[in-house]
């Protein structure tokens, strides 16, 4: 079972379970395969990309996700698993695998303003800025 504190979603297809999740080594497996040593593809340029419905960004953006739990798939084996799941007609439900997949480790926007209170009598005094050994700028001035 795919467990979603950790961003992991699973995908059905013709009744065996594959399981979707986005790891550093699936991220740079991704951006190897789309860039050229020419042009560099960012993250962000496959995700929009994915998102405004290219075809070849979704698909590695699939293949990385499935990477984790099932490096043995191939490009190729993915676009077949893509093809029995319904082709073109699957890409909404594979679109909000992914989605789901991204967001499941999202922080909680109503979680990002709550701050760890702390204990004054148990925490350490804040680090105090040493003003021993600096040289002063300001000049004597000769009085009247």
């Amino acid at each position: 079972m795919a467990n979603p504190e950790r961003g992991e979603v699973d995908l059905e297809v013709g009744g065996t379970r594959y399981r979707l999740a986005l790891g550093m080594g699936g991220l740079r497996a991704i951006q190897r395969a789309v860039s050229t040593p020419g042009q560099r593809i960012t993250m962000a340029q496959v995700v929009e990309g994915a998102a405004a419905g290219d075809i070849e960004y979704l698909c590695v953006l699939v293949w990385g996700a499935l990477q984790r739990h099932h490096p043995e798939l191939t490009q190729t084996d993915v676009d077949q698993l893509l093809d029995d799941l319904g082709g073109l007609l699957a890409l909404p439900v594979v679109l909000g695998k992914i989605t789901e997949m991204m967001t499941a480790t999202t922080p909680d926007v109503r979680d990002q303003g709550v701050q760890k209170k702390t204990d004054p009598a148990t925490s350490p005094p804040p680090p105090m800025i040493s003003t021993i050994g600096t040289r002063s700028t300001s000049r004597r001035v000769k009085s009247a």
